[in-house]
């Protein structure tokens, strides 16, 4: 089974998949797959798309022996609202066919619409700053330090610009600020590497 990522609202998704005798040899289905063989569930749904409109099987593909293709149009909205954003699609293979002889039930794939990158994003743009580990060094350079000189206090004293942590009250990191008289800052340099 595949897992064939986190893919676009409205985007085509294509599989392809294989089938084998006993032996592991590449064998053809009784008579060729169609798009009826193959059932889309959404997340943890026991019910299956309704429709198979938008779905083209070729079978076998490229005439290669138990080679088989499928591509799902997931722009069709014959099942409104089936496809949407922030979901998990399972792909099962259940034919009506026989393989070497005998019925098959495979899991052929899965993808999700615009669901990991978005939950990943969300996880981070939205985390608040104040939890989670912290170095505990003034000199580290990481993101959260960056992110602090944007949103937390900080204070420009005798050419030494001090950035706090959350609280507004812990330094977080120091550096020398360079000016030019009369002129406002116009360089800083963060103490450590």
């Amino acid at each position: 089974m595949m897992n064939y990522g986190d893919v676009a609202v409205n985007a085509t998704v294509r599989f392809t998949f294989t089938t084998q005798a006993a032996t592991g040899a590449a064998v053809a289905p009784s008579s060729a797959f169609e798009a009826a063989d193959i059932r889309l569930y959404k997340g943890s749904s026991a019910t299956d798309r309704s429709s198979q409109a938008g779905w083209t099987m070729t079978s076998p593909f490229d005439s290669i022996t138990g080679l088989h293709h499928i591509e799902m149009d997931l722009s069709d909205n014959t099942d409104a609202g089936f496809y949407a954003a922030g979901n998990e699609y399972t792909v099962v293979l259940c034919p009506d066919e026989t393989v070497d002889g005998l019925a098959v039930v495979a899991v052929i794939g899965m993808f999700s619409i615009e669901n990991r990158t978005a939950v990943v994003a969300d996880a981070i743009l939205n985390r608040d700053l104040a939890t989670g580990t912290d170095s505990g060094s003034t000199t580290v350079r990481t993101v959260r330090q960056a992110l602090r000189f944007l949103r937390n206090r900080f204070a420009i004293v005798a050419g030494t610009i001090t950035v706090y942590k959350e609280d507004d009250a812990t330094t977080s990191w120091t550096g020398a600020v360079g000016t030019t008289a009369g002129d406002p800052v116009t360089s800083i340099d963060p103490a450590g590497p």
